[in-house]
């Protein structure tokens, strides 16, 4: 896995309009519409590039939709944003296991637990997701 170096913005983004789209996707994904969800991260990402809420869930959404480069791009935008996003790097994770990319995966699976709030729960959320 290449290193991920830090993203500079010198463009100016609408943070605001940015974040509204990001609470309506995610709004819409937990109602169950999640090509909604995923039309509103996407113009959302069109507005603010920044904000690394927006740019993850919009990985995850691409993800969860099977769109396995397109997920791994914005995934890793996101730890150039942020690089010790754990959540990132366990969806990252996902992705390089469904794309057989297994030393990749397991590499993410560990920067998952090294940039955990609570070792524990992550431990425990990766053993119950192991068998999905």
């Amino acid at each position: 896995m290449e290193n991920i170096t830090p993203k500079i913005f010198s463009e100016q983004f609408d943070k605001k309009v940015g974040k509204q789209y990001n609470e309506k996707g995610l709004s819409l994904n937990k109602q169950g519409d999640t090509a909604e969800a995923l039309k509103m991260f996407q113009s959302g990402y069109s507005i603010n590039k920044s904000d690394v809420e927006l740019v993850g869930n919009l990985g995850y959404l691409l993800f969860l939709n099977g769109r396995y480069d397109e997920a791994e791009s914005k995934l890793i935008e996101t730890l150039e944003i942020k690089p010790d996003r754990a959540s990132s790097w366990f969806t990252l994770g996902q992705v390089y296991g469904y794309k057989k990319m297994e030393s990749e995966s397991y590499a993410c699976f560990v920067n998952t637990c090294l940039f955990s709030r609570n070792i524990n729960t992550t431990i425990n959320f990766l053993e119950r997701n192991l068998k999905k």
